[in-house]
């Protein structure tokens, strides 16, 4: 996999650490699954990014801060530009019929991380109660500022 170099993931990291209260290492391991993600990303059915993957989807707006590296990194792995493209509707609720089909994309991006990086990867981004990258873990350790 083509990564961007020392220089610019030190870059994206450090814009990271400067919102969360992480351990380096910690982020570093967020950068490589973001780079992870983005080889999904590149992918013609492209899936949607889940709550449970917060982390990376902070660590991505990190890297598109950085928007010299960032294109290039896009130009020299993908020959193109990896657009960020926000949600624009609530998730539904678990009774309505559009739950299924996003409990069906879920399964789907689930299978799609086991195929290409295994299950510990997966287990990472969408296991139990508590991943990793959620939501709930990873704004509890933003910073504020005040």
């Amino acid at each position: 996999m083509n990564v961007p170099g020392l220089g610019a993931r030190n870059q994206v990291i450090s814009v990271f650490l400067r919102e969360f209260d992480l351990p380096r290492a910690e982020a570093e391991l967020i950068f490589d699954d973001l780079l992870k993600w983005l080889e999904i990303c590149r992918h013609p059915s492209r899936p949607a990014i889940f709550p449970c993957m917060y982390g990376i989807d902070q660590m991505w707006h990190s890297f598109i801060l950085c928007t010299r590296a960032y294109a290039e990194f896009c130009a020299d792995r993908f020959g193109d530009f990896v657009h960020h493209e926000p949600a624009v509707k609530e998730a539904p609720l678990l009774d309505h019929p559009s739950a299924v089909q996003n409990h069906e994309q879920l399964m789907a991006t689930i299978q799609r991380v086991v195929d290409c990086w295994g299950p510990a990867v997966a287990t990472r981004w969408f296991g139990g109660e508590s991943p990793v990258w959620g939501r709930r873990r990873i704004e509890g350790l933003r910073r504020r500022f005040e």
